[in-house]
């Protein structure tokens, strides 16, 4: 399986290489195609992980909702 995966990204890549023309906020640039592609998922990851990652209010009130939980309401002993 891990083969067939490998066969195929390596397709994606060969037939995504050609070059682009990339225009950034002050230059532009000649990019191969496929890192555009992976410069793209890389910063929506970035910033899907950054607004998807709960608060430290949030932890704080559910890790308090946790220990209420507990019998005897107390964190356990470390």
């Amino acid at each position: 399986m891990g083969l067939v995966l490998l066969v195929l990204f390596l397709i994606f890549v060969i037939q995504n290489s050609e070059p682009v023309r990339v225009s950034f906020i002050f230059t532009d640039a000649e990019i191969a195609l496929v890192w555009v592609f992976l410069g793209c998922a890389v910063f929506g990851g970035l910033i899907a992980y950054l607004v998807g990652r709960p608060g430290r209010r949030q932890m704080r009130r559910y890790i308090e909702q946790l220990e209420k939980q507990r019998p005897g309401g107390k964190p356990p002993a470390r």
